[in-house]
């Protein structure tokens, strides 16, 4: 032991006698006025510095006599001893861990007994060990019974008491008529209680509140007391739970706080890991057994939760590092037992993480796979991942579905139509078919709700037996995740024609835990199942199904497989040059148009084939026929359908196994700047089924329309290259009529003589006049106008020769108040020009154009005058510019308030000559 702690104090503190203590439910309450129990109460006034003697349980001789002696009382109901081996060495580790650190315990050199983690590991040891069965230093030596003055009849509750500590200690023996006695049921994770003696000395206490209590009533109970139990073992104890105001709080000693912080110290979160580790087990036994396992009873580890109620729907997360601890012990023991329990030769265990999420399962039927499972990634989930509120993929296709059955009535749609991706949102009590040879795909959502990652290795969809016939299985190799991550796995499995019906049942995989660099840990490593359980719609046609939850069977997972062929489309989206498509980047409005390639896959043929698209006036297609000729092609004819536009071939069109044709696709892109996407669905049928070919094209955001008006546009533009080109667009300006009359605020073109060599007119940009009607306030905000004037608006420039294209702009000030002069400040910035070159968008690097000379310019209009300011920018390399960004104020006479002036946009095109 160290010098600071000789062995006398740690046998006197740490093996001190024992005295059990019961008290009823009223004295309880009392001493919860101020956060303690009994045995909390007489902690700070356990040890006594004076001389006491000791006596036999009869009181009739001193036996011995004891100084400093120190007294453990123990609540039989609430704290009894930990058992040594299940719960012990969690509470230790705990204790050990919420010790603060301390030099001593950083220096190679300190002793043992220096250390503070090591004090506390001794003090629990002591404190919390189980007493052997051939030990009586851990053994009761007597008991408190205690009942507090507010208690109706005080003393049959102490025969009760009494009466109980006799029970637990006899086995029931002894038990004498009247009220049914009480019991001592102590926690769980406690030993029960062994007894020092037969006979056991029992102590009673009377608790009196004197700010509540009749003074006079105690003194009467404590007489009857003593004169049923004897004067020396009876006390009367006087408490006052009144509670202190914030003024005396201050000055007053709290001989608790101490105490309670050392005979607690990692206490509850011990039982939590305890608790957790005995849960674990237990969960893997019955995965093993395969018997019902419930996964939301993984704990949250919530730290200043110590229940031991873990029936949560789902665990909500936190991210505290201990809980990440704890949690991953929990994977690990639970992962130890499955492996180390079960039998080579038994069925997989039932994995309780990571959880499926069968409201996001999906079910394809039919197509060829890709080369191998997949995880969807936001970046590239395609329309069969689309989960808005308004079902979009359900609605496009059954538009599709209508136009190629235009005789079918609207009223038996419900009944006739079967969506391709089935998402359980249609009656599912029938078994539908998928074909022989094409893969049968399951997609759903996991989500691995612990707080520390898991790897799923070896990752695919299971079935039960068959008689005849083989099935591919495709494989997914690793799949990581994270704390709280939720992912999307696409898994599926290929019957050949000698099936004849299917059956998934779960998701099969081999899970262990993640170590450094995110690398799974194979020796932990177990193989299991994640079962697939489907419940189809609610029942609710008679009385017995709606007052009870009734549901239909789902048979998603069970299809029936059939011989006959489907058809099946390659659908190819292609650039004219025929780069294929991926992300596209235009301007707003602009018009592309894309190579729309058809190729029937199948060894049947394919006929009403249609395509529908979302939104429905992005899209066009057009076709060559017998009647437009070689070069022209014309409008394919298209039908609206529940608000959505479908573009369908000729009746008598048909496409013949391994035969191709190929239409044009036109996409418009919206008329504001952002990301969206355009939705094309591909619906094709035969006489033996129907089949889609879904496509996504990432697109611009689509904004709304309101009163618009429609321009048809040509424009010429250069990109950073030097590759210049033309692209037409459509555009919807907004049409805004003011209130006030002779005010017209559109923007007007004027068209200056020719001036330049390569045959393009200088344009000149100017807003129109005030009316003089406007009123002060109206002509005091527009009182400057604005004309910028350029050369030349397509500019050729060798920059091999010159690395620098300077371009003269004018820019002439008209100040059209006939009363007050007109103060005028413009601000050239580097940053507004704009370069507009589609290729060049998102390009982080130097500025392409920079404003030569002054950035600032001053100047005074007097009433009616007009100035002209030369100004000039730079370029060094070739693109689009709208070079008019300018930050132009004017001040009317002596007003101090500024007012922006608008400065008509200014293009210029500049090309290299090399190109």
């Amino acid at each position: 032991m160290g010098v600071d702690t000789p062995a006398a104090e740690v046998i006197r503190d740490g093996l001190r006698p024992v005295i059990g203590v019961l008290t009823s439910y009223d004295v309880d309450q009392l001493c919860a006025k101020n956060n303690l129990s009994f045995c909390d109460l007489l902690l700070p006034f356990s040890s006594l510095a004076n001389e006491v003697a000791l006596k036999d349980p009869t009181n009739q001789a001193v036996t011995h006599s004891a100084r400093n002696l120190s007294i453990d009382f123990r609540d039989l109901r609430k704290d009894g001893f930990l058992l040594a081996f299940t719960v012990m060495p969690h509470v230790l580790s705990e204790a050990v861990r919420s010790t603060p650190e301390d030099s001593a315990a950083s220096s190679t050199t300190a002793l043992l007994g220096e250390c503070t983690w090591y004090k506390s590991f001794r003090d629990g040891f002591l404190y919390w060990a189980e007493p052997a069965e051939h030990e009586f230093l851990r053994h009761y030596l007597a008991c408190l019974l205690v009942v507090s003055t507010s208690h109706p009849d005080p003393l049959e509750q102490l025969t009760k008491l009494s009466q109980a500590q006799h029970n637990q200690q006899h086995g029931g023996m002894g038990q004498t008529s009247g009220a049914p006695a009480e019991t001592v049921a102590g926690p769980a994770h406690a030993a029960t209680p062994k007894w020092f003696l037969p006979n056991i000395f029992k102590y009673h206490v009377l608790v009196h509140d004197v700010s509540t209590g009749d003074d006079r009533r105690a003194e009467e109970l404590y007489q009857t007391m003593k004169m049923a139990y004897g004067a020396n073992a009876c006390h009367l104890l006087r408490i006052n739970s009144t509670q202190p105001t914030e003024a005396t709080v201050a000055d007053m000693p709290d001989p608790w706080r101490q105490c309670l912080e050392r005979k607690y110290r990692g206490l509850h979160q011990g039982l939590r890991v305890a608790r957790m580790h005995a849960l674990a087990k237990a969960m893997a036994a019955s995965a093993v057994d395969h018997s019902a396992i419930d996964a939301s009873q993984i704990p949250s580890m919530n730290v200043s939760s110590v229940s031991a109620d873990l029936n949560n729907d789902r665990p909500k997360l936190s991210e505290t590092p201990r809980m990440q601890w704890l949690q991953a012990g929990f994977l690990r023991d639970y992962l130890t037992v499955v492996r180390d329990t079960k039998a080579p030769s038994s069925d997989l265990p039932e994995f309780p993480v990571p959880r499926i999420v069968t409201e996001s399962l999906k079910v394809f039927y039919g197509g060829h796979p890709p080369a191998s499972a997949q995880v969807i990634e936001d970046e590239h989930r395609d329309l069969f991942d689309q989960t808005d509120p308004e079902h979009l993929w359900t609605e496009l296709e059954k538009a599709s579905w209508l136009a190629c059955s235009p005789n079918t009535a609207k009223l038996r749609v419900a009944t006739l139509f079967k969506p391709v991706v089935d998402e359980g949102r249609t009656p599912d009590e029938h078994r539908r078919p998928t074909p022989a040879n094409e893969r049968f795909t399951v997609q759903t959502n996991i989500v691995n709700f612990l707080q520390v990652p898991i790897a799923l290795c070896d990752v695919s969809v299971e079935y039960e037996p068959m008689e005849s016939g083989k099935v591919t299985v495709e494989t997914l190799d690793c799949l990581v995740l994270g704390a709280g991550e939720e992912k999307q796995l696409r898994l599926w499995l290929v019957p050949d024609s000698e099936v004849t019906s299917l059956s998934v049942t779960a998701i099969k995989l081999s899970l262990s835990p993640v170590g450094a660099d995110n690398v799974p840990d194979k020796s932990l490593a177990v193989q299991g199942r994640l079962p697939l359980r489907l419940r189809g719609r609610r029942l609710n046609s008679n009385t017995q199904q709606r007052t009870a939850v009734v549901h239909a069977p789902d048979h998603r997972l069970q299809p029936t497989v059939t011989s006959q062929p489907w058809p099946l489309l390659s659908v190819e989206l292609t650039a004219r040059d025929g780069s294929p498509i991926d992300h596209l980047t235009c301007h707003c409005g602009e018009i592309r148009s894309f190579s729309l390639r058809l190729t029937n896959i199948a060894a049947v043929g394919v006929r009403s084939v249609c395509v529908v698209a979302d939104p429905l006036d992005a899209v066009a297609l057009t076709r060559r026929s017998a009647t437009s000729g070689a070069d022209n092609e014309e409008l394919m004819e298209t039908k609206v359908i529940d608000g959505h536009t479908v573009w369908t071939f000729p009746h008598d069109w048909n496409l013949a196994p391994a035969a191709s044709s190929e239409c044009t696709l036109w996409l418009r892109a919206p008329q504001k700047a952002g990301k969206s996407a355009v939705q094309l669905v591909v619906y094709y049928e035969t006489e033996s089924g129907s089949q889609l070919s879904p496509a996504i094209t990432p697109w611009p955001h689509q904004g709304g329309r309101g009163t618009h008006l429609a321009l048809l546009w040509k424009a010429h533009v250069v990109d950073r290259n030097g590759k210049s080109g033309f692209i037409f667009g459509e555009q919807w300006c907004p049409v805004t009529i003011p209130r006030t009359s002779g005010y017209e605020p559109a923007l007007a073109v004027v068209q200056s003589p020719p001036a330049t060599t390569e045959g393009a007119p200088a344009l000149s940009f100017s807003l129109p006049s005030i009316d003089a009607s406007l009123s002060e306030s109206q002509s005091t905000v527009a009182s400057v106008t604005c004309s910028a004037v350029v050369d030349r608006v397509l500019i050729a420039h060798d920059f091999h020769a010159e690395r620098l294209c300077n371009v003269p702009v004018g820019l002439k000030l008209t100040n059209t108040s006939r009363t007050a002069p007109a103060r005028v400040v413009l601000r050239c910035s580097n940053a507004n020009i704009a370069e507009l070159t589609a290729a060049s968008r998102g390009h982080r690097g130097s500025q392409s154009a920079l404003w030569l000379g002054r950035t600032t310019h001053s100047l005074t209009l007097e009433p009616g005058a007009s100035r002209s300011l030369p100004l000039r920018v730079s370029a060094c390399r070739p693109g689009v510019y709208d070079i008019a960004n300018l930050r132009l104020e004017s001040r009317l006479g002596d007003s101090d308030v500024p007012f922006l002036v608008s400065v008509p946009s200014i293009f210029i095109t500049i090309s290299d000559t090399r190109s």
